[in-house]
């Protein structure tokens, strides 16, 4: 009997890894939560009209999305775009806001 070469150890472990991978991913679910956080001006109506694209994109995968609530009355108020952005640019800078928090939990 001639020894196993090496491409096929190769071989053998790549069959034997992408079994056990199958095995175990059937019976440890990955732990993967799919969050949304909305951009400037988003209200609730944007955010769940998202949703449903988002997760088509990802299979159908739940998504869940952490509202930042917008000061902004409807599209064409100026004064609440530039209070979201205000809020958006001191987050950025590192800011931690109750949004942050609420992100954080």
């Amino acid at each position: 009997m001639k020894p196993l070469t090496c491409q096929t150890w190769y071989l053998i472990h790549i069959l034997v890894s992408s079994l056990l991978i199958d095995v175990t991913a059937s019976i440890f679910p990955p732990k993967t939560v799919l969050t949304w956080v909305n951009g400037i001006g988003f209200n609730i109506d944007h955010m769940n009209d998202g949703r449903i694209s988002i997760s088509s994109i990802f299979g159908n995968r739940p998504v869940l999305f952490c509202h930042n609530p917008t000061a902004m009355v409807n599209e064409d108020d100026t004064m609440g775009y530039i209070g979201d952005l205000t809020q958006a640019t001191t987050q950025k800078l590192g800011m931690i806001t109750a949004e942050v928090d609420e992100l954080v939990k």
